[in-house]
């Protein structure tokens, strides 16, 4: 056995915390991995941490919720699911073509939260990028216009412009896991 340092009957038991009610969220991804799911059916998953942006919701107090996204997973439509969330986050944070879990890290976006079909969780169930949708508890917000493409010579004028055209952002509200 191996002894945890402190009695537990001087801390106060923390209480349960609530579900978030349905809405738009401004969130940062804090943790990224890959991991095996317990389903041979599921395969490799890529597991992303979203905390609440406690500058936008300081009534939350930085909570946390996570999200599985089965990339690998047997069945297709699941997979494809799965890819499709993963692309809309990333685009979301503006890093189109990430290739590692780390490259999720950090990244700011809204983030469409609603009550699971399991007790006490949220369910992530739609993603976009800050700006894009209004968070929850807060007027209608508007994304900031990009500044305009600096004057190039003819010839670098079509690369120039190709590089600034946003990438299409993909939206997908169906849970990973469906």
């Amino acid at each position: 056995m191996a002894s945890i340092g402190f009695n537990t009957g001087t801390v106060d038991p923390q209480a349960p915390l609530e579900v978030l009610p349905t809405g738009w969220y401004q969130m940062q991804i804090t943790a990224a991995e890959l991991a095996m799911a317990q389903s041979t059916d599921a395969g490799e998953m890529v597991v992303l941490e979203f905390t609440v942006d406690p500058n936008v919701h300081p009534d939350l107090n930085n909570r946390k919720v996570r999200s599985w996204f089965c990339k690998d997973h047997k069945k297709q439509q699941t997979r494809d699911i799965a890819r499709r969330q993963l692309s809309a986050i990333a685009h979301a944070i503006e890093n189109p073509e990430i290739d590692d879990t780390n490259d999720f890290l950090g990244g700011e976006l809204m983030v469409r939260l609603k009550p699971s079909s399991r007790d006490g969780y949220n369910d992530c169930s739609g993603f976009a990028a800050v700006g894009e949708q209004a968070p929850l508890g807060a007027g209608p917000q508007k994304k900031a216009a990009r500044p305009a493409p600096a004057a190039a010579d003819d010839e670098d004028e079509d690369e120039d412009e190709a590089e600034q055209e946003p990438a299409p952002r993909k939206r997908n509200g169906k849970p990973s896991w469906k």
